[in-house]
């Protein structure tokens, strides 16, 4: 009986090793700062500006929380959202 319950042991022990092993989860590198940030959005402002393109810049930390924002002279904000009116349905602009 005791030879069953340490081969059950190492079966668990084993199959506890892989899950541990599937639940690493990827290393994304290391984390922008603000200096940083600024140039990497100025380089994309300078070609999209050569190329006539209004974009808006994001510049996200590897967890994506936003470090820095930056928008092309003429880029305009909108606000997207769903408006509802009367006699239309759900899903209309």
């Amino acid at each position: 009986m005791s030879l069953i319950r340490i081969g059950l042991g190492f079966t668990l022990a084993a199959f506890a090793t892989v899950a541990a092993a599937q639940d690493k989860r990827p290393d994304y590198g290391p984390s922008i700062n603000i200096g940083n940030a600024k140039k990497v959005a100025a380089a994309v402002i300078a070609e999209c500006t050569k190329n006539s393109w209004n974009v808006a810049v994001a510049v996200v930390d590897p967890h994506g929380f936003l470090v820095y924002f930056e928008r092309n002279g003429e880029h305009a904000v909108r606000q997207h959202g769903h408006r509802h009116r009367q006699g239309e349905g759900c899903g209309h602009l």
